[in-house]
């Protein structure tokens, strides 16, 4: 039985910028997990893991050898970026899985059972916050609640699959807002609105584009120029509202 570990939420918290580790492996895109999906290519994730990489200098690559050398490393940065491929089948949460290679992957018990200290994690993976929601089942587990129940104060990781082009580009988005002083809360929010706004193809705007990626915790900003958290948040809210009702109005013309 693991012991609870959940983070305590603190809207004073700040990130070191040189403390990001980056993981992004590259999958052949003929193997087929061991679960019966096929891996493909994540164009999007090497695009995000390039993108990165110049985009803060000093960050670490990270790269593995086996699922216990990915569980080590990965707990040595206040900042995570992990690209990847992740399995996760509403009907049985308990067996998701998140694969650092085509053949080695890494199971939901063994991240509940890590422990970790970053203040945010970016999982940059389909269905990666994906739970049992049948029956109001709410204590269902999930990557993206292992990895809050490890110690991690803030993680952003997506509902369902999304379009790899489209993940890549809010992340970039989210990022570039991140890295000028705004909360990872916020950052999000204005990385959606900045995607809507240079949609082209009117279908690309409807929310199961971009409304998959969500937050968990209170928010984290960079200690050297962070601003106030909870002015943000209630832009977010304000800000939100506003997507949706221009979304709605949008789509009654």
């Amino acid at each position: 039985m693991p012991s609870f570990k959940y983070a305590q939420l603190d809207l004073t918290k700040s990130l070191v910028l040189d403390d990001f580790g980056i993981f992004a492996p590259k999958y052949s895109g003929k193997a087929a997990s061991m679960r019966g999906k096929t891996l493909g290519r994540l164009n999007g994730a090497i695009d995000e893991y390039e993108w990165l990489s110049n985009e803060f200098s000093n960050s670490d690559l990270i790269t593995v050898s086996n699922s216990e050398d990915f569980l080590n490393k990965i707990r040595n940065y206040e900042i995570l970026h992990l690209a990847m491929h992740t399995v996760a089948d509403a009907s049985l949460p308990d067996e998701a899985v998140m694969y650092i290679s085509d053949d080695e992957e890494v199971d939901l018990e063994t991240l509940y059972n890590t422990g970790l200290n970053s203040k945010l994690v970016f999982l940059s993976s389909c269905q990666s916050a994906r739970v049992d929601d049948s029956n109001n089942n709410i204590s269902s587990r999930s990557i993206h609640r292992a990895f809050a129940h490890s110690g991690v104060s803030n993680t952003i990781a997506s509902l369902y699959e999304v379009p790899d082009d489209v993940t890549s580009k809010i992340t970039q988005e989210f990022y570039t807002h991140l890295k000028a002083g705004n909360s990872s809360l916020f950052s999000l929010s204005l990385a959606k609105q900045k995607y809507l706004k240079g949609v082209k193809i009117n279908a690309l705007s409807h929310p199961y584009y971009w409304s998959g990626l969500v937050h968990n915790g209170l928010g984290v900003h960079f200690a050297e120029t962070g601003k106030n958290t909870r002015l943000d948040n209630l832009v977010i809210m304000i800000l939100s509202i506003s997507i949706m009702i221009s979304y709605t109005l949008s789509q009654m013309r």
